[in-house]
């Protein structure tokens, strides 16, 4: 590089620098926060593509165990996923078996309900699928699953065979 371009390149700098002196300087801006949602196609007797917040968090304890939960939609209208750990053990990245075992295995459990949480069109228990958690931090758990469950229709409880298949993405917040 020349003197004069070295100069030039100098003087640039210098004035750049005194453009941001005292209150005109640039404030650095806190990173937003991550926005809670999940996303879904449930597909059996009803069909459904429900949107809505996620949370996740522990539930319990005071003497009795801990659950671990990740909430999609209990607030939502068309209709929600529940996924508990029976250990409490919080989620890391990899991918997690749903399974409807009642022995103390560590395998995930998942719950779906369509139409409200207060006013349910169906409740399914998942049978078989999984859950894939992609990033995981202390506040913020993102993923994708796949659930296969079977339960019944409020029009119609005696009957527990209804299958239900449920798909989705999610972006989880701490409760």
């Amino acid at each position: 590089m020349n003197p004069t371009t070295a100069v030039g390149l100098s003087s640039l700098i210098m004035l750049a620098l005194a453009a941001f002196t005292g209150e005109k300087r640039p404030t650095i801006q806190p990173a937003p926060a991550e926005v809670s949602f999940y996303r879904a196609e449930l597909h059996g007797d009803l069909h459904a593509s429900p949107r809505g917040t996620a949370t996740f968090g522990a539930v319990g304890g005071d003497g009795a165990q801990a659950v671990f939960t990740l909430s999609l939609g209990a607030d939502g209208t068309n209709g929600s996923v529940l996924f508990t750990r029976m250990n409490g053990a919080r989620l890391v990245p990899g991918t997690y078996v749903i399974s409807d075992r009642d022995d103390d295995s560590d395998e995930i459990r998942a719950l779906v309900i369509t139409g409200t949480a207060s006013q349910a069109t169906g409740v399914f228990r998942g049978q078989s699928g999984y859950l894939i958690v992609t990033s995981a931090t202390d506040n913020v758990i993102q993923g994708r699953f796949q659930v296969d469950a079977k339960g019944f229709l409020a029009s119609n409880p005696a009957d527990e065979s209804r299958p239900m298949q449920a798909t989705g993405m999610f972006t989880a917040t701490r409760d």
